[in-house]
């Protein structure tokens, strides 16, 4: 289903490799996981909400109110962003 879909791409694209380190973002998204497998709704949540706050933050307007196009954002890319607010959004929905 498609829940189960976006769950497995946000574990597979964006949670990264704890040896390497895990950017804050990643750090929430793997508690929501946790959360959400111990049926923590409000955690869950909460964790998303966050990551949410982070990438609707990285991307701050200039003065003339254009966004600024070198901005990495959190996961380095505008695309990456973006797909995964998609992908929060819709669980936050779905749920």
């Amino acid at each position: 289903d498609r829940t189960a879909a976006t769950l497995a791409m946000i574990e597979r694209d964006y949670f990264g490799d704890p040896e390497a380190g895990l950017a804050p973002y990643q750090t929430y998204l793997r508690q929501a996981q946790q959360a959400r497998t111990r049926g923590d709704t409000k955690q869950e949540h909460q964790c998303y909400f966050r990551v949410l706050a982070m990438l609707r933050q990285a991307y701050p307007s200039n003065s003339s109110g254009v966004l600024d196009k070198d901005t990495r954002g959190v996961t380095g890319s505008r695309e990456h962003d973006q797909k995964l607010e998609n992908a929060i959004t819709y669980l936050l929905r779905e749920r």
